[in-house]
């Protein structure tokens, strides 16, 4: 994390003190306005602007009372506070972080995606050919481990899922058990972490999953 050091900041037109990183840090570092992030904040959190460089935004933990450039993880905050797609969950609740990239086909629930114009006409046969491709090359990656296999599949889901998580890599984030198709949240469940899932079948279309924790 930055090195923090005491500097001024700026609150609704007040001063004060508070640990805030360092000007060096900042000269490489931008963060979009505060208009434009704090929607996506974890509970707690802030932007504030730093009067020593007008323009930089930093992030500021209201407990703590600490900054940083960094963007708040989940991780920081207490495990019954931390959040799913679905809200808040229990910190005992098994869990799964995943991605996983979607290929729809003329018989899926809903034979549309983000990628094409119309409705997708091809097979499942297709469909199923163009994953195993897929899933070819994450899986020689393996032997780099798994930030490489990790990187090779979010770049393909970025261009080659139907899902509309495919701008985030085809991350789900940490799914909770009864969230997912049945079929689907088995095999998820299923695979140890670090590991990458045959093609498996829902009624959305054929997937591939790689489990990261």
């Amino acid at each position: 994390m930055t090195t923090l050091s005491s500097a001024a900041y700026r609150v609704g037109g007040e001063q004060g003190s508070e640990s805030m990183p360092t000007a060096a840090a900042a000269a490489h570092r931008t963060i979009p306005p505060p208009y434009m992030m704090r929607h996506r904040l974890p509970p707690g959190w802030d932007i504030r602007e730093s009067t020593s460089r007008p323009g930089k935004f930093y992030y500021f933990n209201v407990h703590t009372q600490q900054g940083q450039w960094e963007f708040p993880s989940v991780e920081m905050l207490p495990p019954t506070r931390r959040k799913n797609s679905f809200g808040y969950r229990p910190h005992d609740q098994e869990t799964a972080h995943v991605l996983h990239i979607l290929k729809k086909h003329r018989g899926s629930r809903k034979p549309r995606s983000w990628r094409i114009d119309g409705e997708i006409t091809t097979p499942v046969e297709e469909a199923m050919k163009e994953l195993a491709l897929i899933r070819e090359e994450v899986m020689r990656q393996e032997p780099r481990g798994l930030a490489a296999m990790t990187k090779c599949f979010k770049d393909n889901a970025r261009i080659e899922s139907d899902c509309g998580t495919a701008k985030r890599g085809g991350d789900l984030g940490e799914i909770a058990r009864g969230r997912m198709q049945p079929s689907f949240e088995k095999v998820a469940f299923a695979l140890s972490p670090g590991t990458l899932s045959p093609i498996i079948h829902t009624e959305s279309g054929v997937h591939l999953i790689l489990r990261l924790k």
